[in-house]
């Protein structure tokens, strides 16, 4: 079995052209054939034309003008020359070779030509198609010419040329051909092996650096000065593929660096009163502190692992929505209810645009998550801003904005802002929340059919818009 590549193009481009040469050397063979052939018929018939004013009576038969000298020099021309009665007698003839008559082709009083192909002189063979008669191995091409007067046939005029000439040309032909195959096949074999070697360098070479380039350093490329044909964008699509890989690395280390630091957090503080506690004997009052304290922090934990697992199904393709028949308004109604308390003590103000009813087609729970991780959002890092919610249709859309006057996102953040545990600055991780919020309310978007999009400026605030299919809306 051929391994490389590289041969197996070179064979290819080989195998091709034989094809092609045999098929060009068929075409080539039986079109010069033909040529000769209509040449030689086309000679035969003028030759014939010209001899039959030569011909006159004589007695009860038809035979040559003696004294025509033309008509001489004609049949000097031709191998054979000779007039036959309508029974096929031989009246007249001028040739060394010996053609036997065909009374049926006589018998059809049409011009015909014929090819006899005859291994030994038999007389009186019949072809319906014409006459050939082998003689030593010759071939000879026949015309036969009804002698006519008055609209009667009284001879037939028959003039016939060998064709060895035709089958030497022929022979030759296939003598070259057959020469000439074995070099033009092995020009193109090695032709194919020189320029799918070229060809297939570049990608030799794309092959050797990927190999240099291992998952803890992504940063090389490629960096190949290619032309911009398909190997060219083979390299950079390479050097592209590297910059996603290097990139979805970088955000899994920050990640799992991330995650580690927020899981750390609350244990430190589980470790630290669980210690406090064990170091001497308490009051009861001591003690209810200690464990409000720990399952404040469990329960920051148990949110946290729900955050991560609902973000890992989200990757999985395994985040699925029960869908049912939600009334959105009512939905956001509800929950800034609940969340009045927050919203006094973070001395918002809340401004509420909603239709009396907007039907959608949603999981109650995750636009919950959604709509409760925005609003929160909002009360950590723009206490004491005008928070504004408004919905709509537009275009057969559902659309919900949430928005608020605090200090706004400086712009090099926004395009990072729903990456996972992503902080805008330092400033921000000592404050509450997990850094989760945003990256959760952006999959249940769009695992809903939508898309959750954020614009902000320093001192303009914050506006978040999410834009749900239109087949959610009911």
């Amino acid at each position: 079995m051929i391994r490389t590549l590289r041969a197996r193009i070179a064979l290819l481009a080989g195998g091709l052209m034989m094809a092609a040469f045999v098929v060009l050397g068929l075409y080539l063979f039986f079109s010069l054939r033909f040529q000769l052939l209509r040449s030689l018929d086309d000679n035969l018939r003028l030759s014939a034309e010209q001899l039959l004013p030569t011909i006159e009576r004589e007695d009860n038969r038809f035979v040559f003008a003696q004294g025509d000298f033309s008509g001489q020099s004609l049949r000097q021309q031709e191998d054979v020359i000779r007039l036959l009665s309508p029974d096929g007698q031989i009246w007249a003839q001028q040739g060394s070779i010996a053609i036997p008559s065909s009374l049926s082709m006589l018998q059809s009083e049409q011009e015909q030509y014929a090819t006899w192909l005859i291994p030994d002189i038999a007389p009186q063979a019949e072809n319906a198609q014409g006459n050939h008669q082998q003689n030593a191995g010759e071939s000879v091409r026949v015309f036969t010419l009804p002698v006519r007067v008055q609209g009667q046939t009284v001879a037939f005029l028959q003039v016939a040329r060998s064709l060895e000439s035709i089958d030497e040309a022929l022979q030759t032909l296939l003598i070259l051909l057959l020469i000439g195959a074995p070099f033009i096949v092995g020009a193109a074999v090695g032709g194919g092996y020189w320029l799918a070697g070229r060809t297939l360098k570049p990608i030799d070479v794309i092959r050797q650096k990927a190999a240099e380039i291992s998952a803890h350093d992504l940063s090389q490329r490629l960096k190949l000065d290619l032309p911009d044909d398909e190997v060219g964008r083979l390299a950079q699509t390479f050097d592209d593929m590297l910059a996603r890989l290097e990139d979805a690395f970088q955000r899994q280390r920050r990640f799992v660096s991330d995650a580690s630091h927020e899981l750390r957090t609350p244990l430190a503080i589980i470790r630290g009163e669980v210690e406090v506690a064990l170091e001497q004997p308490r009051s009861a009052e001591a003690y209810v502190n200690i464990l409000e304290s720990v399952h404040s922090e469990v329960e920051r934990l148990n949110r946290l692992t729900n955050d991560l697992l609902l973000l890992a199904r989200s990757d999985n393709a395994q985040l699925f929505v029960r869908r049912q028949r939600i009334d959105l308004s009512e939905l956001i109604t509800t929950l800034i209810a609940t969340l009045e308390n927050r919203l006094h003590e973070a001395k918002m103000t809340v401004q509420l645009d909603l239709p009396p009813a907007l039907w959608i087609d949603g999981d109650f729970d995750r636009l919950l998550q959604l709509f409760l991780n925005l609003i929160d959002n909002a009360i950590l890092y723009a206490p004491g801003s005008r928070l504004a919610i408004r919905a709509s249709v537009v275009e057969g859309a559902p659309v919900v904005v949430v928005a608020d006057d605090g200090p706004g996102i400086p712009q090099e953040h926004l395009p990072h802002i729903f990456e996972r545990f992503y902080r805008v600055d330092a400033a921000r991780s000592n404050q509450p929340g997990n850094g989760l919020g945003l990256a959760i309310a952006n999959e249940i978007a769009r695992v809903h059919g939508g898309e959750l999009t954020v614009q902000s400026a320093p001192g303009m605030g914050t506006q978040f818009t999410l834009r749900l299919s239109t087949n959610s809306s009911i």
